[in-house]
């Protein structure tokens, strides 16, 4: 059964006019179930609730259950979406009454709906806020025009100036705005057109890569077989030449001499094309393995084997395949040190993320400035894994537009000690699954 729900909500949060019966009310959640799931015994839930906590047991009656006895409840449904409900800013003064079923489109168009003010970040409702900007403090210690951005060139002395100006430039906020916005338009298309000739690019690139190394298979199969029909037709030369090592000794080494060299040349070819065909095949390997939306799970496997490389100092560091933020958006890389750097070393894990060089670059803004979090998931309950995040120095090495391949990493030096790892849940069969994730910078409340 699994372990999402298209919805990814739990009951609904509305107030109802008549008290909640107890038979509409979620069991793990305690609200207005939302498209409730029932039992082969009977028990009812919403589908996201009861899916979220599924596993061998009914996480209601604890009695064991499979995913063949678990159906939805369509009538149950009805019924619920069928109540009525008062709207969610009621206590804002909203007077709406209506179903379950239409709640939430009136709750989008609600002028009782708290939004901030985009200006100083108070919370106010809809009705309120045409007001609220004739006053705002904000608004007063503004020194240039709220549309100098768009190209306004009024400088108001005093607030009364300043909403005088407002109320008499409406038309002309507007055209200027119109007018950045056409323009931010026009930028944005072009843009969608050299990504498009971008990921032309790309797919022609990998054609091409995919013809070389098929180019490159054929040659070592040829030089394979050249290498083997040569060492047939050579064995009966060896036999002769050592059946007269002892008659003619000057002879044998020469033929010896040019025999060997034709099979050293011939070897040197064909480590030198396999060498091509694994770099290659490395390159397709990383392009598959990427990806794009700011988010990978990484598997580290081999665990024990990878921890002694690193604590011998061998191999001290290893290298996830790389990700991008989004399509055509920043690339990066987790790096794993298994025995610790810096402050952790040979007590603790440490992981970094590391800003990649990327053909995209040029079209970015940077400093790389999105919030970084790792995540060490906990293989038999994912509510206790280990969780770090971090917003990124803007005056940073580490997130500036690479100029090399790799800018330096930055991260958690002491992310986990290695006697946390070891217990129990981390390592499974013995490999760990560490999860990095960017997003975007989250705005900060009033």
């Amino acid at each position: 059964m699994s372990s999402e729900h298209p919805n990814n909500k739990d009951g609904y949060d509305v107030y109802l006019v008549e008290p909640i019966n107890k038979r509409f009310q979620c069991p793990l959640c305690n609200k207005l179930m939302r498209d409730p799931i029932q039992t082969i015994r009977g028990e009812l839930a919403c589908e996201y609730c009861y899916t979220k906590n599924f596993g061998p047991e009914c996480p209601i009656d604890k009695q064991p259950i499979s995913p063949g006895n678990i159906f939805k409840d369509k009538f149950k449904a009805r019924e619920i979406k069928e109540l009525n409900t008062y709207c969610t800013y009621k206590n804002n003064g909203c007077v709406w009454i209506g179903t379950v079923c239409t709640v939430e489109d009136h709750r989008v168009m609600c002028q009782y709906q708290p939004s901030k003010c985009f200006l100083c970040n108070t919370m106010l409702i809809n009705e309120t806020m045409n007001d609220h900007l004739q006053q705002c403090v904000s608004i007063v210690n503004q020194e240039n025009c709220l549309y100098s951005k768009y190209g306004c060139k009024e400088k108001p002395r005093t607030t009364k100036d300043y909403i005088k100006h407002l109320n008499e430039n409406t038309f002309l906020h507007s055209y200027i705005q119109m007018q950045h916005s056409n323009q931010v338009e026009s930028e944005s298309e072009q843009m969608m057109i050299d990504m498009q000739s971008i990921n032309d690019n790309l797919r022609h690139n990998k054609i091409k890569m995919d013809e070389e190394i098929k180019l490159l298979n054929a040659k070592v199969m040829s030089l394979t077989n050249s290498l083997n029909d040569l060492q047939e037709t050579l064995k009966p030369l060896q036999f002769v030449l050592q059946n007269k090592m002892n008659t003619d000794d000057v002879s044998r080494n020469e033929s010896n001499d040019a025999s060997n060299k034709v099979l050293d040349q011939l070897s040197i070819n064909l480590v030198e094309a396999n060498k091509k065909i694994s770099g290659l095949n490395l390159k397709q390997q990383l392009q598959e393995s990427s990806t794009y939306n700011g988010k990978m799970i990484w598997k580290i496997d081999n665990l024990k084997f990878r921890m002694q490389k690193a604590i011998s100092g061998e191999v001290t560091a290893i290298h996830s395949a790389p990700c991008f933020t989004e399509k055509y958006g920043f690339k990066y890389c987790a790096r794993l040190y298994l025995n610790g750097d810096g402050m952790g070393k040979c007590t603790h894990l440490s992981l970094y993320i590391v800003i990649m060089k990327s053909e995209y670059d040029n079209l970015l803004d940077w400093p790389f400035n999105k919030r970084v979090a790792f995540r060490l998931i906990n293989q038999d309950d994912s509510s206790k894994s280990i969780q770090e995040s971090f917003m990124p120095d803007k005056f940073s090495s580490s997130f500036q537009k690479p100029k090399k391949d790799m800018n330096v990493a930055a991260g958690c030096p002491m992310f986990i000690s290695k006697d946390e790892l070891m217990s129990d849940g981390f390592v499974k069969d013995d490999a760990i699954f560490i999860q990095v994730e960017t997003t975007e910078r989250k705005q900060r409340s009033s």
